[in-house]
């Protein structure tokens, strides 16, 4: 094959003369001479044509394949291993705290959504004035054992009437730890629990017919304490993860334990303090027994602990 004047142009419009060359060969296997092999890079180079778009590529070149080693594949799936063992429980629990914040925030909607509709189909604002509340035939409070006694029937018919599809069963005696750990309570056997169908369960409340706390706050004190478990009897059963501690104000709002408006409902209260600044049981820290992280979950919309 003889090659003479081969005039062409780049994508630059840059004219390309590759006149006067001759190659020759011998056959399909035969190699280029050097001064060929020169004169094809100084084509590409001028062309703007990388070897790599296969314009001027030796055959031998395209026949190249590119593979990896068996020991290859192995370093590389022993990094992703290695990485995965390392990110992946922080990952799991971070998606499980937002799970049990998304869990509390609907759990405090569903009771205060309830004890509002009380308050409207009796025509009151407030939930002493109720039904369900004065109906207590003493000044005692209704809860545990108590809620299914005689004297406490107004509360658990006004309990079912706002909140569908509940249940009044003997508590499962799981233990409850505290956040630092340690044995906190018990859903104990002798106590009623109450059974909400989307999980939630109020293993110990006291509706108290005549409101207790500082009843000038705006609320008119409170009338109820509730620990509520967020998932039931599923595990941590633990406060400050699924286990929280709120009041009931008069006025149908809930009070995270140791939020500020629930240190203005209990003033004078020994136990009144606000989470951030307390050291007592209102403290919500992995050291702490957790009782007053409903507060702080629901302040940062997050569980920063």
């Amino acid at each position: 094959m003889e090659g003479t004047a081969l005039p062409s142009t780049n994508g630059r419009g840059q004219k390309i003369n590759l006149s006067k060359a001759k190659v020759r060969f011998s056959g399909e296997g035969s190699d280029l001479s050097d001064s060929v092999k020169s004169l094809v890079s100084t084509a590409e180079q001028t062309a703007g044509l990388p070897r790599s778009q296969g314009y001027l590529l030796p055959r031998n070149d395209m026949r190249k394949k590119v593979a990896f080693t068996l020991a290859e594949v192995l370093i590389t799936l022993g990094i992703i291993g290695v990485v995965a063992a390392m990110t992946l429980p922080t990952l799991i629990q971070n998606y499980q705290k937002r799970v049990y914040v998304t869990q509390l925030k609907k759990s405090v909607s569903v009771l205060s959504q309830g004890f509002t509709l009380m308050m409207a189909q009796d025509g009151v604002t407030r939930l002493s004035d109720t039904e369900a509340f004065s109906g207590i035939s003493d000044n005692g409070f209704c809860g545990e054992d108590a809620i299914l006694t005689a004297k406490c029937r107004s509360v658990k018919d006004g309990l079912e009437r706002v909140f569908s599809g509940i249940q009044f069963v003997q508590c499962d005696g799981s233990e409850i730890k505290a956040l630092n750990g340690r044995v906190d309570s018990a859903k104990n056997l002798n106590n009623t629990c109450i059974k909400f169908p989307d999980g939630l369960e109020i293993y110990w409340s006291s509706f108290r017919k005549t409101p207790s706390g500082h009843t000038e706050h705006l609320s008119g004190g409170y009338v109820s304490q509730l620990y509520i478990d967020i998932n039931g009897p599923k595990n941590p059963n633990t406060f400050g993860r699924d286990v929280f501690y709120l009041f009931i104000g008069n006025n149908g709002t809930l009070y995270p334990f140791g939020s500020q408006p629930y240190s203005e409902l209990v003033k004078g209260n020994s136990n009144s303090g606000y989470w951030k600044t307390a050291s007592g049981k209102e403290k919500c820290s992995t050291d702490s027994r957790g009782w007053g992280c409903a507060a702080r979950v629901l302040e940062e919309d997050a569980m920063n602990y």
